[in-house]
């Protein structure tokens, strides 16, 4: 499972359908003028992507878990992926690498539902009200440029665009709060030795947190594991 790499400085959060991106900001001319050539190339593959969108068949083209999940659904998951990596960046994700982010978070959000975790429709658009607010009050006019050539080169109108961020942050906030009770559960069972004990408190040292998020990445990986998973023939 690729990990998606998320490069930060001086930074200002943006939420790009439900995913959380990032700009970068240094003082340094050169950093400015690689994060500026990032931003071109990231927003030129996005409208070339989006527009390829249009054309993506809506039929099943893979089962996780005996869910079916459309071509439409994985072409706009590699839209975002791509944009998300060009921007920092990074070179785009191979097929087989979107195939295995993609079936991870299908998997998580089907395993929260077994443990019974539900983010409603209504939650996810009181999230989406919320984040848009705060982008509208924000004072950081890079912050409203991003959003506003990212909806320039899908060409979508502003109200779409957050429209369009309910789905995402539904399946984000579905995998938050997984990920939330997976550590409850190992503070509980102090699954994680000493260390555990200094979960969710004021004290967590960085050694703790990445033993955390171990620990979490093997769950992930056994969840992918045991999955029914099915590429259906196109």
């Amino acid at each position: 499972m690729k990990k998606k790499k998320i490069i930060s400085s001086f930074i200002a959060s943006v939420s790009i359908l439900g995913i959380s991106s990032v700009i970068m900001f240094n003082s340094s001319d050169v950093t400015k003028a690689n994060n500026t050539t990032n931003q071109t190339d990231a927003f030129t593959i996005l409208k070339q992507d989006h527009k390829e969108l249009k054309n993506v068949s809506s039929q099943p083209f893979i089962v996780v878990n005996n869910k079916k999940h459309t071509k439409e659904e994985f072409k706009k998951f590699e839209e975002i992926s791509n944009f998300i990596q060009v921007n920092n960046g990074d070179p785009v994700l191979s097929e087989s690498e979107l195939q295995e982010d993609f079936i991870a978070d299908a998997v998580l959000v089907d395993h929260a539902e077994t443990e019974n975790i539900v983010v409603t429709k209504s939650e996810a658009e009181e999230f989406s009200k919320t984040m848009r607010k705060i982008v509208e009050e924000s004072s950081d006019d890079a912050t409203k440029q991003f959003i506003n050539d990212y909806i320039s080169a899908t060409g979508i109108t502003e109200e779409e665009y957050w429209n369009q961020t309910v789905e995402g942050y539904k399946k984000t906030l579905t995998i938050g709060k997984l990920k939330e009770k997976f550590f409850k559960d190992l503070e509980s069972n102090k699954s994680l030795e000493s260390n555990t004990n200094k979960l969710a408190t004021s004290n967590v040292t960085s050694e703790n947190s990445n033993e955390l998020n171990e620990a979490w990445d093997k769950y992930q990986q056994e969840l992918v594991n045991k999955a029914n998973v099915e590429l259906l023939n196109q």
